[in-house]
């Protein structure tokens, strides 16, 4: 679940939202519970947050992958992130695709490996959020 905020005026978009670690889940047991406990240290982490100044935002830019920069805390570290962020009009509502990449390392997570196979460093992240409302 995904929680958080989004501000609209005439030109900006302000997006800040977070959602609890301890609800990822890999499909699989053993590396879920390797994921959480090891890597992401979800008990002393709990939750990450990102936060987006879209400011340039206008009426008619809809389903457009639009730029942003914005700020992730992930793992008890604050980085500034790039990405792309695509907002659809949907009856009283919002729906947005965020799209951005993750340099593990970068937020001090160990990069994950077991039996010889180790996880990239570079780690492609998409958060969709449904039935935002502006403010």
């Amino acid at each position: 679940v995904v929680t958080g905020n989004v501000v609209q005026d005439e030109n900006t978009l302000r997006l800040e939202s977070s959602f609890e670690l301890g609800q990822l889940d890999t499909g699989i047991g053993l590396r879920t519970s390797h994921m959480k406990d090891k890597y992401l240290e979800v008990a002393k982490f709990p939750k990450a947050t990102l936060k987006i100044n879209l400011l340039s935002f206008k009426a008619g830019q809809e389903n457009s992958a639009l730029p942003f920069q914005g700020e992730l805390e992930l793992h008890g570290v604050k980085k500034s992130i790039p990405g792309t962020l695509t907002v659809k009009q949907m009856n009283d509502s919002l729906a947005m695709i965020c799209d951005f990449s993750v340099n593990l390392t970068d937020f001090a997570i160990e990069i994950p490996s077991f039996a010889g196979v180790t996880v990239n460093n570079q780690v492609p992240i998409q958060v969709e959020i449904k039935n935002a409302k502006a403010q």
